[in-house]
């Protein structure tokens, strides 16, 4: 699966495995689970449907998932057999789940303390979602500080054509700029930025301090690891997504 559809992965996630998890419990024994799924369910419509509640919505389906909180009692019956219960507090793992923690003992049943591991990778592949719905966002570069290297050219408009990896970086941006700068006797028409700190861009958001590199060529970048010694650092901007 290649980058262009890469970004659909944790929206068919969200749908699949909520749907899977409304089939078993259509008798609704875990309410918050079923809360959970239909929200799920509307995270990953609402990512094709390209609504803008999306992201939202699969943050909570996700973050939701992570406390699990159960108790398990069990009655033996006179004729000898035995009927656990399970009852769910807190837990709201959707389909597949993987729970690490301790089990408590107690006078009226098993209590247990653990948390889900999976959305641990559904995270992971939140912040990739993330990433990829940058791309073409208009971006707005303004000055950072008054002695820049790159003078009089601020602010800088332009586009984000693709994500870069640089180095061990792999949240690089590729802009290519509406109107190309002049700096030491060359012009570029193409940057690359990423964030100070170490995170991604967030559409809509304030601008935050970024690196600014010059692409003299933008034929010299690939879909791999891509060399830092092969581009020029130029300067910081405050950079934004629209």
């Amino acid at each position: 699966m290649d980058k262009k559809t890469t970004h659909m992965i944790l929206p068919g996630l969200a749908i699949l495995m909520s749907a899977i998890a409304l089939s078993s419990n259509y008798d609704l024994s875990n309410v918050l689970g079923f809360v959970v799924s239909l929200v799920g369910l509307a995270g990953g419509a609402a990512y094709f449907l390209k609504n803008k509640f999306a992201s939202t919505l699969l943050q909570v389906w996700i973050y939701a998932q992570i406390p699990a909180i159960s108790k398990t009692t069990s009655e033996v019956l006179e004729n000898g057999s035995e009927i656990v219960t399970e009852q769910h507090y807190v837990d709201a793992g959707q389909a597949f789940t993987f729970d690490v923690g301790l089990t408590l003992g107690t006078k009226s049943g098993d209590l247990d303390l653990k948390v889900n591991v999976v959305p641990i990778g559904l995270l992971i592949l939140f912040r990739l979602l993330m990433l990829q719905g940058l791309v073409g966002g208009a971006v707005t570069i303004k000055k950072f500080r008054q002695d820049n290297k790159l003078g009089d050219v601020f602010p800088l408009s332009g586009s984000v054509l693709r994500t870069v990896t640089l180095g061990k970086e792999k949240h690089w941006l590729l802009v290519q700029l509406i109107a190309p700068l002049a700096y030491a006797g060359r012009t570029y028409s193409h940057l690359l930025v990423k964030p100070k700190e170490d995170g991604i861009y967030k559409r809509g958001s304030v601008a935050q301090v970024s690196y600014l590199v010059l692409v003299d060529d933008v034929a010299k970048l690939h879909d791999g690891v891509n060399k830092k010694e092969d581009f020029q650092f130029a300067d910081w901007g405050l950079v934004s997504v629209a």
